[in-house]
């Protein structure tokens, strides 16, 4: 079954107002569409300036990726559901890649799993949603290791979060399924 990934373009994969990349999340991006993910980044710029963007760093992915831009959904609906909703996966093989609270706030009431990055944790933050919280993805030479904010589930992403981390943070597949890989008529969510 493909895994999918849900990525915040703006607040993830760039940083100083969408002109510098991040270079943790640049690597990490590079490493699921490696793995096979189903990528589609959600964004408040049109899809063209997103792909016009990610052909500067990331070129191959820019070709086919898809793109919820601001072209693509009104006022009031969530660019995380619209993403979710195309790529016509079970949430359990979905996760969400956003940036501080609100994009906490919106892999939430999408009811998605997800991993945040955030420069430090609020004491009001409610992250009981989330798998993993760290403060960067990292890269293989770096001096110091991720910050990890929040693990509940003991990944120990040291010193960089990895494919094999986002995997893990894939909640359990709680549906039945028949021999041909269908849903069987009558489950539809957890047990």
């Amino acid at each position: 079954m493909a895994k999918n990934l849900i990525v915040n373009f703006d607040d993830v994969l760039f940083r100083e107002s969408g002109t510098v990349p991040r270079p943790g999340s640049v690597r990490l991006m590079k490493d699921a569409e490696a793995a096979h993910w189903n990528i589609a980044l959600t964004s408040t710029l049109e899809q063209r300036v997103v792909r016009e963007r990610l052909s500067e760093f990331l070129p191959s992915l820019a070709e086919h990726v898809m793109i919820v831009g601001s072209d693509s959904w009104g006022q009031g609906e969530s660019p995380v559901e619209i993403a979710s909703a195309n790529l016509r996966s079970m949430p359990e093989q979905t996760l969400v890649l956003e940036r501080d609270i609100p994009g906490y706030e919106r892999a939430v009431a999408a009811d998605l799993a997800m991993v945040v990055m955030m420069d430090s944790l609020p004491m009001s933050a409610d992250i009981e949603h989330a798998r993993l919280v760290v403060d960067r993805f990292g890269l293989p030479d770096d001096e110091d290791p991720v910050a990890v904010w929040a693990d509940p589930l003991n990944l120990r992403p040291h010193p960089m979060v990895t494919v094999e981390h986002l995997e893990a943070c894939l909640p359990a597949f709680s549906r039945k399924m028949d021999e041909l890989g269908y849903i069987k008529e009558g489950d539809v969510g957890p047990e």
